[in-house]
């Protein structure tokens, strides 16, 4: 695992799911909760100013109240040390690299 992921207190990192360009998302659970699984995604930045800190609060915020059951709707957002990290609900599903690889053979098995 990544020395940034490994500082992120009360979260157990199980496996990373995916990388983009913005940032890693793993998959999670809080120690506290460990029958809850999450997706963890830690954002690049080196550092999140206070400013861009109080925008991802308040989007959180706002997506929440919207109650939107089309959004994957962000649990919260924190810093801890050097790693900003968004934590949201864990879906099981497929990996969209996947889906490009498979023939139409392989989904109707």
């Amino acid at each position: 695992m990544d020395q940034i992921v490994r500082t992120i207190p009360n979260y157990k990192v199980i496996e990373k799911l995916g990388e983009c360009p913005q940032s890693i998302i793993y998959k999670a659970f809080h120690k506290k909760n460990p029958d809850r699984q999450l997706a963890l995604r830690v954002l690049n930045a080196v550092s999140v100013s206070e400013r861009q800190r109080r925008h991802f609060r308040q989007r959180i915020e706002h997506l929440k109240i919207l109650h939107d059951i089309h959004l994957i709707t962000p649990l919260s957002f924190d810093v801890k040390e050097d790693a900003a990290f968004i934590t949201q609900e864990y879906f099981k599903g497929i990996n969209t690299r996947r889906v490009g690889q498979k023939t139409n053979q392989d989904y109707l098995e």
